[in-house]
């Protein structure tokens, strides 16, 4: 896919010069660049989830007997 994206001057120039000093295309560095950022974002939504349950005061086997016995309510 092509798109057209604004990139203001003075960050086009550091691009540029990365992209020289690497040996690469400005758009191999841009399509590089929102791999690592979709790659961070997914990792990042991942650990929101990790300590959600701390703190909590709940037996295991009995809250998995009632959200199970939700099931059969239905």
């Amino acid at each position: 896919m092509r798109t057209i994206v604004e990139i203001p001057d003075g960050k086009l120039d550091e691009i540029s010069r990365y992209c020289k000093i690497n040996g690469i295309s400005r758009a191999k560095a841009i399509r590089d660049a929102i791999e690592i950022m979709l790659t961070e974002k997914s990792v990042l939504e991942r650990e929101k989830g990790f300590g959600l349950w701390r703190g909590k005061k709940l037996e295991a086997g009995k809250f998995l007997d009632e959200i199970r016995g939700e099931w059969g309510s239905r």
